[in-house]
């Protein structure tokens, strides 16, 4: 239900862009599809639909709450991947219904368990904090656990009918991003999490097939080196924050196009690298974003949940 909620939210948007809402500085109408072109398409026809602010921020929401960086590639839903790692980290998203300013995931898990586990056999097994954010070792008495069920539930209602690959795994210190212990799965080591991620919407088409939209939408998904993103450091003093930018703006060239930009609100504290990226995103001011690839995500969005259903996934390389 909440992730519901989160659609809605997330709908309401794209419907007000697509039915011709206003904007709230001038007053004026966006240029954008009436909704009632893609609604009265017929079986076979298609559009393509100008790619606009409004859409661009759905998209790097919808991208973003929906873990689109772990989307499972595959060409026809009769190819889809059995191993349960590649939709691990899309179902760790589950619930998530925003995120903070530097740009991590918040809102509720519906995985949390209360509880202390026996660490000697769960080892480093992650529990959650009242933010939302992993803890090592279950300190907090919550962790994450998914049945066998719950699992394949999750991915039936995303991508059809999966017959996962749940092979027990008894060795977290090997790992796999998850402990199975043949019932449940539990959530371990950070190894290879992304904790956000930017994509850019370039293009977006809407068919009809057999009654359902389908829509196809492609995504350029922008590179920056995390280790150079600057953060201003509330405890330090102007001059160490200064020091610290230099070294951002100097030692990382793929984040430049971030510090032209917004350098100075950076400096000053007045809005952090997640928002400056995503209005850089909004705005379409991304020609000195390095692109790492391209994705394209074909999916219809589900009747009675408001979720994306996914048809088809696949990356073209970047620069």
């Amino acid at each position: 239900m909440k992730k519901f909620v989160k659609l809605i939210g997330i709908l309401a948007l794209v419907v007000c862009c697509l039915i011709g809402c206003e904007k709230s500085d001038d007053n004026q109408q966006v240029n954008v599809l009436q909704i009632s072109e893609v609604a009265n398409l017929q079986p076979g026809e298609s559009l393509q639909i100008a790619v606009t602010p409004e859409l661009r921020e759905y998209y790097f929401g919808l991208s973003r709450l929906e873990g689109w960086f772990y989307l499972p590639e595959f060409s026809s839903p009769t190819e889809l991947p059995t191993d349960p790692v590649l939709y691990w980290f899309m179902l760790m998203t589950e619930g998530r219904t925003g995120w903070d300013k530097y740009g991590n995931l918040t809102g509720p898990s519906p995985w949390l368990h209360q509880g202390y586990l026996d660490i000697e056999k769960y080892y480093d097994v992650y529990g959650v904090d009242e933010n939302g954010q992993m803890r090592e070792n279950n300190t907090s008495g919550i962790y994450t656990a998914v049945s066998v069920g719950e699992f394949d539930e999750w991915v039936a209602a995303h991508f059809g009918d999966v017959s996962l690959e749940h092979e027990f795994h008894n060795d977290a210190r090997h790992c796999k991003n998850y402990y199975f212990d043949g019932s449940n799965y539990y959530f371990t080591c950070l190894e290879g999490v992304w904790s956000w991620s930017y994509y850019g919407l370039t293009e977006l088409s809407a068919e009809n097939v057999d009654g359902r939209i389908v829509y196809t939408a492609l995504l350029d998904w922008y590179r920056f080196n995390e280790h150079g993103l600057f953060s201003y450091y509330e405890a330090g003093t102007f001059e160490e924050n200064m020091g610290y930018f230099a070294q951002c703006v100097e030692g990382y060239p793929e984040n430049r196009a971030l510090y032209d930009a917004y350098g100075e609100q950076l400096l000053h504290n007045k809005i952090s690298f997640d928002e400056a990226i995503r209005q850089m995103i909004v705005d379409g001011d991304t020609q000195g974003f390095k692109v790492g690839y391209q994705l394209q995500v074909k999916y219809y969005l589900d009747d009675a949940t408001g979720e994306p259903f996914y048809l088809q996934v696949i990356e073209f390389n970047g620069e």
